[in-house]
C-alpha cells in the first residue's frame, strides 16, 4: 500500500513539474514587412556535464508567410531563430537591443517575432576631388539602419586618394549611413549621407571629399 501511495505521489509531482513551452510568432523583414519562409526556429536545452553547451530539443520552420508555431514538453532553456547564408539575422528586439536568442520562461504561450533581412551587393567609389596634398585625410564610419545602430568600423584614406571596388561587397539590405570626417590643409569638415542597399542588383556608394 505504501508503495502505491509513493508511486502516486511521484507521478503527481512529475506532472506538476512538467514544463510545456509554446512559442509562436513570425520572422519578417522589418523594412518591407514581408514574411520570410524556411527559417528554422528551435528550442535548446543546456547540456549536462562536459563539454557543456546547448543541444536542440525541438524545432520547426516558418511557413510561406513567415509564421511559425512550436510546442515542446520537457526541459528547454532557449529559443532561437536560425537563418541561412542568404539572410542577415537581426534577432528579436529585446530590452532595448537585438538578441539572437531568448530565454524561455515556464509559460503556456509566448509570442516572439524575429527580424531578418536578405543580403544585397554594394560597390564603392571614393575620391579626393579637392586634393591639397599628402596630408589630406578622411575618416568614414558606416552604420546600418537597424536599431540600435551597428557601426561597421572606421576606414581611413590619406593623400590624393581614389578607389573603386572591383567586386561588390555582400552587405545586409537597408539604409547604410556614413559619417565622413575630412581634413584638408588642416581644416576639418563633416559630411553625412546615406545609401540604400537593395536585395536585387548592385547598389552604389559614392564618397567625394
Amino acid at each position: 500500500m505504501k508503495n502505491i501511495i509513493y508511486l502516486f505521489v511521484l507521478a503527481f509531482l512529475l506532472i506538476a513539474c512538467k514544463k510545456e513551452y509554446h512559442v509562436s510568432g513570425r520572422v519578417y523583414n522589418p523594412i518591407t514587412g514581408d514574411g520570410i519562409s524556411g527559417v528554422k526556429i528551435r528550442f535548446s536545452a543546456s547540456e549536462l556535464g562536459l563539454p557543456g553547451g546547448f543541444k536542440e530539443v525541438a524545432s520547426t520552420f516558418t511557413d510561406a508567410n513567415g509564421y511559425y508555431n512550436l510546442k515542446y514538453d520537457g526541459g528547454a532553456s532557449l529559443v532561437k531563430a536560425q537563418g541561412n547564408e542568404n539572410l542577415y539575422m537581426m534577432g528579436n528586439f529585446y530590452e532595448g537591443s537585438y538578441t539572437p536568442t531568448l530565454p524561455l520562461n515556464e509559460v503556456k504561450n509566448k509570442t516572439v517575432d524575429w527580424h531578418a533581412v536578405p543580403y544585397g551587393e554594394l560597390n564603392t567609389h571614393v575620391k579626393n576631388i579637392n586634393c591639397q596634398g599628402v596630408l589630406d585625410s578622411m575618416q568614414v564610419r558606416m552604420k546600418t539602419n537597424f536599431k540600435p545602430f551597428t557601426s561597421f568600423g572606421d576606414i581611413w584614406f590619406t593623400g590624393c586618394y581614389e578607389y573603386t571596388s572591383t567586386t561588390p561587397s555582400k552587405v545586409p539590405m537597408g539604409f547604410r549611413y556614413y559619417e565622413t570626417k575630412v581634413i584638408l590643409s588642416g581644416v576639418t569638415s563633416y559630411v553625412q549621407d546615406t545609401v540604400f542597399v537593395t536585395d536585387t542588383g548592385v547598389s552604389f556608394l559614392e564618397i567625394e571629399y
